[in-house]
């Protein structure tokens, strides 16, 4: 979902915030993986918070928080 986010689309006719891919989600697997807070923090600073809700959500995850706080940063 991180790298999800971090797309843009490069053509000059495209409008502000435009996420070039729409996830359509049919079948997801939950992967653990190691967390590393510091790396975390500093990617979430480029994150677009609102867009990374709304994929997250519509995946169906129901406890991601929809707003981004102080404790992320």
């Amino acid at each position: 979902m991180l790298s999800h986010n971090l797309l843009i689309c490069n053509v000059a006719k495209c409008e502000k915030n435009n996420f070039p891919l729409i996830i359509e989600v049919e079948k997801s697997i939950y992967r653990g993986s190691d967390f590393n807070k510091d790396t975390i923090k500093k990617l979430v600073r480029k994150l677009d918070w609102f867009a990374l809700h709304k994929t997250v959500t519509e995946m169906g995850e129901t406890n991601f928080p929809k707003d981004l706080t102080a404790e992320y940063l």
